[in-house]
């Protein structure tokens, strides 16, 4: 399905859900609910896809990310995240763990081998220590969490993928 896309945030619908008219974005819409905020100041900002079910703290990730300079593309449960990461290159996911349908855990196993330079972080107010026996590669964070804590681990995560994306490339052997 093709995106609508809306640029400056200037009409009612592009204000509430891209936030205020003030902010300078391109904002595409996806009729599903998903939609993505690109930063126009930057070629390439990293595009992180949050998954949460929870409306509220959705908007409010997707803002605080945005305001942080971040691209944000969001979903409402992992069967849209998997959609809407297979038309776009999404540089960190972002998810919830308790989600109706597809739970967090299982989104990060489909997407680390559909998106392996990509960085994970499972959100979750349960027990860490087992989640982190359950997956390999993936960060934790805490709910309920900061600003502050978000913007680190999001920062930590994606540091660590890049990284991982360079010692790929180095070992490529150069084409003749």
């Amino acid at each position: 399905m093709p995106l609508e896309v809306l640029k400056g945030a200037s009409s009612s619908i592009a204000s509430k859900e891209c936030g205020s008219e003030s902010r300078s974005s391109e904002c595409l819409f996806e009729p599903s609910g998903t939609h993505l905020l690109l930063q126009q100041e930057s070629s390439k900002v990293p595009l992180v896809l949050v998954v949460e079910d929870h409306p509220g703290l959705r908007d409010l990730i997707g803002t605080v990310l945005n305001d942080a300079g971040y691209g944000v593309m969001t979903a409402p449960n992992g069967e849209e995240a998997i959609r809407a990461a297979s038309e776009r290159v999404v540089d960190l996911l972002l998810t919830d763990r308790r989600m109706p349908g597809m739970d967090g855990t299982s989104l990060a196993r489909i997407f680390q081998t559909q998106h392996k330079n990509a960085g994970i972080v499972v959100m979750s107010g349960s027990d860490l220590e087992t989640l982190k026996t359950q997956t390999t590669g993936v960060h934790f964070l805490r709910k309920p969490f900061t600003s502050k804590s978000l913007l680190a681990i999001v920062a930590q995560s994606l540091a660590e993928s890049l990284q991982g994306q360079r010692r790929a490339l180095d070992a490529t052997p150069p084409v003749p």
